[in-house]
C-alpha cells in the first residue's frame, strides 16, 4: 500500500474541489447561455446599483467563447484584472499544497488590498460615469 504524502493529498483535495466547481460553472454557463437566465445581482437588486462584479457572468461566458472584446465590454476592470487573480489564484494553491495552508507575504497583503481599494472605487466609479 502506496503511502500519500501531504503533498499528493492536498493535491487530490484541491483537485476534487475544483471538478466540482468546474463541473458546475459548465452547467451553469450552458444553461446560462440557452436559457438567458443568471442568477440576479442581489446588490443590484436591493440598491439599483452595479456591484464591482456586474457583468462577471456574461465576461466569463464571453471568454468562454472567444469573444474577448465583448467581454471586455461586460466588466472592464475585471477583464483587465483577470491575469493578476489568475496569477493569485496559481500562487494561493501552490502555497496550500506546499505547506497546508495559504501562506501570505507582506507584498501579496499589499497587492490584495489595493485590488480590493481598486475593486470599490470601479464599484464607485461605474455608477456614476455609466461604466
Amino acid at each position: 500500500m502506496k503511502l500519500i504524502n501531504r503533498y499528493e493529498k492536498n493535491l487530490i483535495r484541491l483537485a476534487k474541489i475544483y471538478a466540482v466547481v468546474i463541473i458546475a460553472g459548465i452547467g451553469y454557463a450552458v444553461f446560462f447561455n440557452y436559457t438567458n437566465i443568471a442568477v440576479p445581482c442581489i446588490f443590484f437588486e436591493i440598491t439599483g446599483l452595479k456591484c464591482p462584479s456586474c457583468g462577471l457572468t456574461r465576461m466569463i461566458t464571453a471568454l468562454l467563447y472567444g469573444r474577448f472584446h465583448e467581454a471586455f465590454l461586460y466588466n472592464r476592470l475585471l477583464f483587465v484584472m483577470l491575469p493578476v487573480f489568475a496569477f493569485y489564484f496559481i500562487k494561493f494553491n501552490i502555497s496550500y499544497i506546499k505547506n497546508n495552508k495559504v501562506v501570505l507575504s507582506k507584498t501579496d497583503d499589499i497587492v490584495i488590498k489595493v485590488m480590493i481599494v481598486i475593486l470599490i472605487a470601479f464599484g464607485i466609479i461605474r455608477n456614476i460615469y455609466g461604466l
